[in-house]
């Protein structure tokens, strides 16, 4: 009898195990497929935030839309105030989107202060899968996964996933990456493989992205004599930026609110003026950023986001407020912050660097040289270049130069030279226009002098090496922009050239 019970369990096991390994191999198969369908916009840009959280290294959270991500930088506040900050905004969140993203990383992090933008504080609909506008419904409920996904599945992620989406399909979409990115097979890239073996590294801005490009002519959003006033209801939007504010006051966080300045329509206006009644009602700080601060020609990558220009403002003016209202602590000489937060400014700088001799727009090559304040500068525009008559153009080489020296040479249509010389005591600027020339210029090329010939053609040499004329080569006799870029121990890394058409730009190599 005990034999026979004995061969009856060892049938049985030789089916279960079969049985069970089968159902590893399915699970572990389907995991896998999960982890490697799954976009990785979500976990590149928390990747960092995971780790330097654990490290109690956030002094700071950002909360808000794309005007955030593209609004505020934190790796200019580490360079210029040493402040530890995360920018967790999320393309298109909504402020119950940001109040559930405030939730969860507070289980990872305590941080000091919250700054949180009020844009869209108009919105007045609870759920992003039922909208205002139904067209716009799947392209919300994409957005939230950058802001979701990240986060590992818990109570409270269930419950922002049930305040935030009303389709119980559309929950589950979150809670099983395959039922949301089964159709990812034919866009997988190599990223998507080798972030199943190294991990995510995260794109080291620290939640932020940046914008290059300039916006063409702004369109006006508030017709002239319009006055803006708060809104006339208690919206969505305004309930959940009580609840954030509430949040943050519990937990003994600093919060204070503001609104990232762009080209504002009249509901922006009174979705600002609402969130600063808001934020005067709890006694709160409130950072007034107005619109005219920025030139939105040149500050802006289109009506509503900031380039890298406009970030670096906004983030400085938000870097003044936060020395002069906050205990926030310089940590730039701590070496427990070099591997982080240091590291990452040095990786930028020299991306951006490195930017200038392969971008193609030669706005962009200015804008982005504003933003490095060690690197020379050589910008020439024959006669009659197309550039002399770019309004943007004109406007970015004022604020280069700080001089109105460019508008003059446009009424004469050129010839325009402007060399800019880094220093410790900011850039020195030195500039001709029309017949002028330059003498003994002094610069980290050696002592500079221009002379204009005809209309394509000028000299450009030094004293030390009078038979190299810097700005002509053979093969470039015609374009009608011409920038060089130099380092201060006289290496020139890059020489680019740009023919005008209209207001577009050629560039030739």
């Amino acid at each position: 009898m005990q034999a026979s019970e004995s061969r009856i369990y060892q049938k049985i096991l030789r089916r279960i195990i079969p049985l069970c390994a089968l159902i590893l191999i399915v699970v572990a198969g389907l995991l896998f497929m999960s982890r490697l369908l799954m976009r990785k916009e979500s976990a590149d840009k928390y990747a960092s935030f995971f780790r330097e959280a654990a490290d109690g290294h956030i002094d700071m959270l950002i909360l808000g839309s794309s005007h955030v991500i593209n609004g505020v930088s934190p790796i200019y506040l580490w360079d210029n105030y040493g402040y530890t900050s995360y920018n967790m905004g999320g393309h298109g969140s909504l402020l119950q989107s940001s109040y559930w993203e405030l939730r969860l990383a507070l289980n990872y992090c305590h941080p000091q202060v919250v700054l949180v933008d009020s844009f869209l504080t108009d919105r007045d609909y609870q759920y992003l899968d039922e909208p205002d506008d139904p067209d716009t419904s799947d392209m919300a409920v994409e957005q939230l996964h950058l802001n979701m996904d990240a986060f590992p599945m818990s109570a409270m992620k269930r419950e922002a996933l049930t305040d935030l989406i009303h389709d119980p399909d559309i929950q589950a979409s979150f809670s099983w990456p395959l039922k949301a990115y089964h159709a990812r097979w034919l866009s997988l890239t190599k990223k998507d493989f080798s972030a199943l073996s190294r991990g995510y590294t995260g794109s080291g801005l620290f939640g932020s992205e940046i914008r290059y490009g300039l916006t063409g002519d702004p369109t006006p959003q508030i017709s002239p004599g319009t006055e803006p006033a708060p809104l006339e209801r208690e919206t969505v939007g305004a309930r959940y930026l009580r609840r954030i504010i509430e949040v943050c006051m519990d937990e003994g966080i600093q919060v204070i609110v503001t609104q990232i300045p762009f080209n504002r329509s009249y509901w922006d206006e009174s979705s600002e003026l609402t969130a600063r009644a808001i934020a005067e009602e709890y006694g709160v700080d409130y950072i007034e950023l107005p619109p005219d601060m920025i030139d939105i020609m040149i500050d802006g990558n289109d009506d509503g986001h900031l380039n890298l220009a406009g970030m670096y403002m906004v983030s400085d003016r938000i870097g003044e407020y936060l020395s002069s209202h906050t205990s926030l602590t310089d940590h730039r000489r701590d070496a427990a912050y070099s591997d982080c937060y240091e590291t990452a400014s040095r990786a930028l700088r020299e991306e951006l660097s490195g930017e200038l001799s392969a971008l193609y727009d030669p706005l962009t090559s200015l804008l982005i040289s504003e933003e490095l304040p060690e690197r020379g500068l050589v910008l020439y525009l024959t006669q009659d270049s197309g550039m002399l008559h770019d309004e943007r153009a004109l406007r970015l080489i004022e604020r280069l130069s700080g001089t109105d020296t460019i508008r003059r040479a446009a009424d004469v249509s050129g010839p325009y030279i402007l060399i800019r010389e880094p220093g410790e005591d900011g850039a020195h600027i030195y500039e001709a226009y029309g017949d002028e020339s330059l003498y003994s210029v002094p610069t980290a090329l050696g002592h500079m002098n221009y002379m204009p010939v005809e209309r394509y053609f000028c000299f450009l040499y030094s004293d030390e090496e009078e038979d190299v004329n810097l700005l002509y080569d053979e093969s470039h006799l015609f374009e009608d922009i011409r920038l060089l870029y130099y380092n201060a121990d006289g290496d020139t890394p890059g020489m680019l050239y740009y023919m005008s058409n209209g207001m577009t730009y050629e560039r030739r190599e």
